[in-house]
């Protein structure tokens, strides 16, 4: 199942390109559904939508008490053993407490719709979207157990083509709604659950012939109590992790929405939705960390590798969140408007308070990936809580004073800790991390920023208005950034590309230095 030949440099190359290709055309798809509904819909509106996808992730924390999770732990120790009946019970147990739990937990929403529609959304429409959207949790949990299944597997073309489906068919489905002149929020709901079904039929008929047919298919499940204990006090750990992780996620679209109403939560999600541009670049291939880091941690000797991949992302990413920040930061009005209209103006205002700390975020997701990998939960639920203690009295303080941007200055600031503590923790994975490199970029990207910020408010292109002009300036900027990135990372760039160009037989393997050394060394 799992190849166990591949070099750390075949493992990231040849499986990050199915997360890049897949994520470079699932992220443009995303963004032109929501620009479509943020067209169509009004900012009240757009708030109650995503209000209540956002509070359908916050309790789907308890969807199946986190087995699922588990899964990504253990699959890839059954699959290197090739214990393929504690494999498929694994699989089983998950199956069980996921379907369970989404029927009690639907079930709740569905029956008090018009009490949360009337005490918490505030607004007629949301009891029946929330009676819609109990099918979509039903069906979004289901869904997850096979994408676990293909990630846990480092199967990231499988992984990575449901999401594709999935993302396709939703467009399809609210563009031809908006065509048809049929659009409304109620329809628009329905648009997200039929993809749903499609992506799950495809998921079982991929997963049947590449994972059942070959392993499974004449193997019992090997149900035990010591088996299903292990994997239920490890998903247990999880539960209480993800709950708070979630819940720190979560909280501040729950607050913002409560406190201060649909039309700033509106404002709220399309903030959100631009501060997670570019984690649709990092966030696949963070996550392909877990079941590598988890494939390592169970053989002996692989310290000084882990310590190699955690230096490797750490110096790369934390380089490439100096574009995200200054860019993000001075041009957020560009960004709202350019993606969801004037309307949305002050859903740019919202993201300069908390794009400058976006390279806390991308480095502790890299430790909290790899203490995952290591089966670290507990020190993981430490560090969150005590995030979760900085992010909800930071919110109530700075929602009241400063409205929306309080808390995303809230946010930004709760990262800081959860970077700290989740930096000490990996300490035993050496990280010598390289000032030089991280500053060079800082100094060419800076003056690259500014210099585009004060060209941005002295001149103004004739023939350019409204969202042209936004457009314009976000081009120029991405161009430019992208330039200036490359030049102060000349090498390294060289590296990659020689990498991409030996996975498709352009070069031999001796012709190049190996970007993530099997000795554990991260640079060449």
């Amino acid at each position: 199942m799992i190849k166990n030949d591949e070099s750390l440099k075949e493992k990231f190359v040849r499986k990050g390109f199915w997360i890049y290709l897949f994520s470079f055309v699932i992220g443009p798809i995303g963004y032109v559904t929501k620009m479509i509904l943020s067209s169509e819909l009004s900012v009240e509106q757009i708030g109650v939508f995503y209000g209540i996808i956002s509070l359908i992730a916050l309790v789907g924390t308890y969807n199946d008490l986190w087995l699922t999770e588990a899964l990504q732990f253990f699959l890839p120790k059954y699959a290197v053993r090739k214990e393929y009946a504690k494999f498929r019970a694994a699989i089983t147990y998950a199956f069980v407490a996921q379907a369970s739990t989404s029927v009690l937990l639907g079930a709740g929403f569905f029956f008090g719709a018009d009490f949360l529609a009337e005490h918490y959304f505030k607004s007629a429409e949301a009891g029946e979207l929330l009676r819609i959207f109990c099918l979509f949790f039903f069906l979004s949990n289901l869904l997850q157990i096979g994408s676990t299944v293909f990630a846990s597997l480092q199967e990231t073309k499988y992984q990575y083509a449901v999401s594709f489906i999935r993302s396709i068919f939703s467009l399809a489905f609210v563009a031809g709604l908006w065509l048809a002149g049929w659009g409304n929020i109620v329809n628009y709901a329905w648009a997200w659950i039929f993809p749903l079904v499609i992506a799950i039929a495809w998921n079982l008929s991929v997963a049947y012939v590449t994972i059942y047919r070959k392993y499974l298919v004449w193997v019992r499940s090997d149900f035990s109590w010591e088996q299903f204990s292990e994997i239920f006090k490890y998903a247990l750990w999880i539960l209480l992790t993800a709950n708070v992780g979630v819940l720190l996620w979560q909280i501040d679209m729950q607050l913002i929405l409560y406190i201060l109403g649909p039309k700033e939560a509106g404002y709220y999600t399309n903030y959100l939705s631009l501060i997670g541009i570019p984690f649709l670049l990092i966030t696949p291939l963070i996550g392909f960390l877990f079941p590598v880091i988890s494939w390592f941690a169970s053989g002996d000797g692989n310290g000084e590798k882990i310590a190699s991949i955690r230096k490797f992302f750490t110096k790369y990413f934390s380089a490439a969140a100096i574009p995200v920040a200054f860019a993000l930061a001075l041009f957020g009005t560009d960004f709202a408007i350019a993606f969801f209209g004037e309307k949305f103006r002050e859903s740019g205002n919202i993201l300069a308070w908390s794009a400058p700390f976006i390279a806390f975020n991308f480095v502790l997701q890299i430790n909290f990936q790899i203490l995952a990998g290591l089966g670290k939960i507990r020190e993981r639920l430490k560090i969150l809580l005590i995030g979760l203690a900085f992010n909800v009295p930071l919110n109530l303080l700075l929602i009241p004073t400063y409205g929306a941007p309080g808390s995303a200055l809230a946010v930004g600031l709760s990262w800081i800790p959860i970077w700290y503590l989740s930096h000490r923790e990996c300490g035993e994975y050496g990280l010598g991390f390289e000032w030089k490199y991280f500053i060079r970029n800082f100094l060419v990207v800076g003056l690259t920023a500014a210099s585009l910020f004060w060209a941005r408010h002295s001149w103004n292109p004739e023939g350019l208005d409204g969202r042209l002009e936004s457009i314009f300036w976000l081009s120029l900027v991405c161009l430019t950034h992208i330039i200036a990135f490359v030049a102060a990372n000349k090498s390294e760039v060289r590296e990659i590309v020689l990498e991409i160009r030996t996975m498709f037989g352009k070069r031999k393997k001796a012709d190049y230095p190996l970007t993530i050394k099997e000795s554990g060394e991260a640079t060449p």
